[in-house]
């Protein structure tokens, strides 16, 4: 669905022509968010397996690292929707306009 979004939001190139469709953004908020989540409940799973000082502490470590992982998603988030309402700005800059021609007179509508 996002790439559906990317994709219709892509402006043309200046002479009307199809741009080519760069994801690498939005590939990077994707990877982020998918591991970010999937290392939240490895490590949660693993914090409920914790019994000794020790464990605990390394589930906590390896929890900040799951948080850092997390920052960086959504700042990648932020980025997205910036880079996604710049393209959608541009794709209505750069519309050709559509002609208008009145209806003759007598004409059913």
């Amino acid at each position: 669905m996002a790439n559906d979004i990317w994709n219709a939001s892509t402006p043309p190139m200046p002479d009307g022509s199809p741009s080519r469709v760069k994801y690498t953004l939005l590939n990077v908020w994707w990877t982020l968010w998918v591991s970010s989540s999937v290392l939240g409940q490895v490590l949660a799973r693993a914090f409920d397996d914790s019994g000794t000082a020790e464990s605990i502490r390394t589930a906590d470590t390896a929890f900040m690292f799951s948080d850092v992982v997390s920052i960086a998603a959504a700042v990648a988030a932020i980025l997205v929707v910036r880079k996604l309402s710049d393209r959608q700005r541009a794709k209505v800059y750069y519309a050709q306009p559509v002609p208008y021609e009145p209806l003759p007179v007598g004409h059913p509508q």
